[in-house]
């Protein structure tokens, strides 16, 4: 579980843009429980914002739909992670602005646009 030193206190809807990164309790997909994790924000819309999972097990990664961030590369510290992850592109939900935990960081432009591109496979547009 994260620190609370490395969240963001939630002080305005202002983080909760496009390429945010944001603590949430994330569903698991047969919804049985929720896991607190960090997810990218790829939109925001009234009280919700759709977000993707971000997970610390790289291994076993998707190539068609994910996206591997790694802590060496330019950037990374921005994201506000603390060790290389996969931004799970597949792995989409629409979450009530409320249940944001606080702000991590944002992903850099170049990532953003890989996503956006993963998010058209998954989606086949």
């Amino acid at each position: 579980m994260m620190s609370r030193t490395y969240i963001q206190k939630m002080t305005s809807k202002k983080i909760l843009k496009r390429s945010a990164i944001v603590l949430v309790p994330f569903p698991f997909t047969d919804l049985t429980a929720i896991k607190l994790r960090p997810v990218l924000v790829i939109s925001f819309y009234r009280q919700d914002i759709i977000v993707v999972a971000i997970s610390s097990v790289v291994v076993n990664y998707d190539k068609k739909t994910d996206i591997i961030i790694q802590s060496g590369n330019a950037g990374f510290s921005r994201t506000g992670l603390k060790q290389s992850s996969v931004i799970k592109c597949a792995k989409i939900a629409t979450l009530d602005t409320g249940i944001v935990i606080g702000a991590l960081g944002a992903v850099p432009l170049d990532i953003q646009e890989q996503v956006d591109q993963k998010l058209r496979a998954v989606l086949e547009v």
